[in-house]
């Protein structure tokens, strides 16, 4: 299953909420919180999504509950 992505604002809105959430600054800590690669953390920047997992993560280790949603849009 393939992750769903965002606009670019509502992507960075998300984001930025995530970083807010858990007192990073930067992709560096936040990858230490999620036992990712930084380059991961970029990945998804590029494509615009939150994996699934991270947000498991984030509730476990972090005690945070973030919902997903998703945008749909029409068919071109």
């Amino acid at each position: 299953m393939s992750e769903p992505s965002f606009s670019p604002d509502k992507f960075d809105a998300q984001f930025q909420r995530i970083l807010e959430a858990t007192g990073c600054k930067t992709q560096v800590e936040l990858a230490d919180i999620l036992e990712v690669r930084q380059s991961a953390i970029s990945d998804a920047k590029r494509r615009m999504t939150i994996p699934s997992n991270w947000l498991e993560t984030l509730h476990k280790k972090q005690g945070l509950h973030v919902v997903k949603t998703v945008e749909f849009r029409p068919l071109e």
